[in-house]
Order: C-alpha cells, then structure tokens, then sequence
C-alpha cells in the first residue's frame, strides 16, 4: 500500500512534538559553558577543557540522548518526518525542519507561504534579510522569476496576488 504524502498540518505537528521532545536536551545543552568559569563550553572537544560543572551537564546531555536514542515515540516521530521530507520533493518539509531545530524559524509563520512558486515561507525571508544584513536573496529570486515570466503566484496563490 502506498502512502498518501504528508499534509503540512501533520508535519507542523509533528515538528512540535520533536521540538518538545527535545526541549530538555536542549536546555542542558545550553547550559554548558554558561557557567561563568573560564571553560570552552561547546566548542570543547568531549570534556576535555570544560569545568567540573559543565562536564557534569556534558554527561547528563550524553545520558539524555541515550535515553532518546530507545525512546519509542522520539523514534515514531524522527520516522514519520523522514518519511514526509523524502516524500516532499519541493524541499519545503526539509527546510523547515532544518530551520526548526536551528531555532531560527518561528512556528507561527510558517503557515503564512508568501511564493507559492517556489514555496518559500514568510520566517525564512525574515531570516534571509537578518542574514543577509537587510537584503533578501529569496526576494531577488522572486521577483526575477516574475520579470521572467517564471513565477506563477498570480495563479497558484489562492488569493490571486
């Protein structure tokens, strides 16, 4: 039986659940090297160079992924948006994946799709001008494929714009 591809409410929830699965590694992940003692933090390579607090938090971060790594529905989850990112052949699903869990992406926009053309979301050319220092690459690229004809939002974008 073939499966139908992921709607993008099921994989925006389940990218809620990942992130709220995960939000406590995160934090002690955090943590390390904002001790207030001359330590490397993350950039120490295992232990070595991190104070007796941090390299403490270091293996609790350790023994917090093992405990996911056998975790039945962290494993159910990382499954279904594996599943849903091969399945996606626009690459819409990866990026927002990605973005999520490097923190620069805001849940709550990524539902506003601004190019339908090219699938781009309202968060990432927020964060594309941030990066960019004020310019947007993602624009550009929207409004040349409209100069060339390419971009068909007028068409595919409910509202006509």
């Amino acid at each position: 039986m073939v499966s139908s591809p992921m709607n993008k409410q099921e994989f925006l929830g389940l990218v809620w659940r990942l992130e709220e699965i995960l939000v406590h590694v995160d934090h002690l992940r955090s943590q390390i090297g904002n001790c207030g003692k001359p330590c490397e933090g993350l950039d120490a390579i295992d232990d070595d160079g991190l104070c007796l607090e941090c390299c403490d938090t270091f293996a609790r971060v350790l023994a917090e992924e093992e405990r996911l790594a056998e975790d039945k529905e962290y494993n159910e989850v990382m499954r279904k948006l594996k599943e849903a990112c091969d399945d996606d052949k626009s690459g819409v699903y990866q990026r927002v994946l990605k973005q999520s869990r490097e923190g620069r992406l805001f849940i709550s926009k990524m539902d506003k799709l601004i190019c339908y053309c090219f699938n781009y979301f309202e968060a990432e050319i927020e964060q594309d001008v941030i990066k960019n220092n004020g310019r947007s690459p993602i624009s550009e690229e929207i409004k040349a494929s409209k100069k060339e004809g390419i971009c068909r939002c007028h068409e595919t974008n409910p509202t006509g714009k």
